[in-house]
């Protein structure tokens, strides 16, 4: 008698192929947005802010299909959020910002466009739109997003700059991706009092040495520093004005002022003012950048030099922060104080001789 086979076959007729267990494949999509242990955490802020874009911002898709597909393109991302972190930015930028329209216009902010490759600043209804393709399916994998790409315009114009930018401009990408915070031209009353009030000052008794030196540290457009340049120009017989960013931005203040594209986190401008305004930049780093640039800013005031820090406007009050540097420090003023202390003095080089009681008398007390 023939003897049935033992184990779980033995309930199958005979002649039976045994069915094996299905093997799961990992989805392309899951896979490369997943968080893996020696991944920076910047890098995985960055992947789970791709993803929580999917259903409604067409370059998220088109950057996160361009990670699925191109391994170069997914270690150029990672290797810009670990110099962003290295730098001591303290956190990302905004994953909207993860537009490559955009991007590339900001990149062709001074130069001469690609033709065909043109960035429309989308309206706030139709950008905030959901995919109802999207929409529609509970977990997205890898073939969901291939086939909507297929189908959306909007997708397809956002993977053309995509390619453009990685074919053209790779590491100038890789350049703002590392770089880039948001920008919003801030203006507060009560910091904007205080600088005219001791350009008017350092004007009329000549608080400097020959030349006045002013500058203005991460300008962006301009907009905050323009009456103060308004105010150099027509009060001081000699004057420098530097303005720089860290990247090319859309200038509306002052045209004919060149900006000049510095990183303050690897090192000074190299050059000596008499008042430098660094406005908004601080808030982007942890202590480790703030120092390096702190450092750095401090090498480039003169003796007797005031720095302007801090954000102008957090909370509904000022926050900012002015410095008189003395003996190589920066030591932070009350402004009005400070200011009064300026009115007293004969000229620059009593400034100077008095500096240690200036100092002393207008010293920022907490309350």
């Amino acid at each position: 008698m023939e003897k049935l086979p033992k184990g779980p076959i033995a309930i199958k007729e005979k002649g039976e192929i045994p069915k094996l267990p299905e093997i799961q494949k990992e989805d392309l999509f899951e896979k490369t947005m997943s968080s893996k242990k020696d991944e920076g955490k910047m890098f995985q802020e960055l992947k789970r802010g791709v993803v929580s874009c999917i259903g409604w911002h067409a370059g998220a898709v088109a950057f996160a299909l361009k990670m699925c597909e191109d391994p170069s393109f997914y270690r150029l991302i990672e290797d810009a959020c670990l110099e962003r972190e290295k730098k001591g930015y303290k956190e990302l930028f905004k994953y909207t910002d993860l537009d490559p329209l955009r991007l590339l216009d900001e990149i062709y902010t001074n130069k001469k466009k690609p033709k065909n490759i043109y960035y429309y600043p989308p309206d706030m209804m139709n950008m905030l739109r959901s995919f109802p393709i999207l929409d529609d399916i509970g977990e997205i994998k890898y073939n969901d997003l291939k086939k909507f790409a297929e189908l959306s315009p909007d997708v397809k114009r956002e993977t053309l700059a995509l390619d453009y930018m990685l074919k053209n401009h790779r590491e100038e990408l890789k350049t703002r991706l590392t770089l880039t915070t948001p920008c919003a031209d801030l203006h507060y009353e009560e910091a904007a009092v205080f600088i005219k009030g001791f350009l008017k000052v350092a004007a009329a008794k000549k608080l400097y040495d020959k030349v006045f030196g002013f500058a203005d540290f991460g300008t962006a457009s301009g907009a905050f520093s323009s009456e103060a340049v308004s105010i150099v120009k027509e009060n001081f017989e000699k004057y420098k004005i530097v303005r720089t960013n860290v990247l090319e931005h859309p200038v509306s203040h002052h045209r004919d002022l060149k900006v000049r594209i510095h990183d303050m986190t690897e090192g000074p401008i190299g050059e000596k003012f008499d008042l430098i305004i660094i406005k908004d930049v601080m808030k982007f780093f942890n202590g480790n950048g703030r120092g390096r640039i702190w450092n750095n800013v401090t090498q480039d005031a003169k003796e007797g030099g005031v720095v302007m820090a801090g954000s102008f406007y957090t909370l509904g009050r000022s926050e900012f922060k002015p410095h008189v540097k003395h003996n190589g420090v920066l030591i932070r003023v009350n402004p009005w104080d400070f200011l009064g202390e300026l009115t007293k003095v004969k000229d620059y080089q009593d400034y100077l001789k008095n500096l240690d009681g200036i100092v002393a008398r207008s010293a920022y007390k907490e309350k």
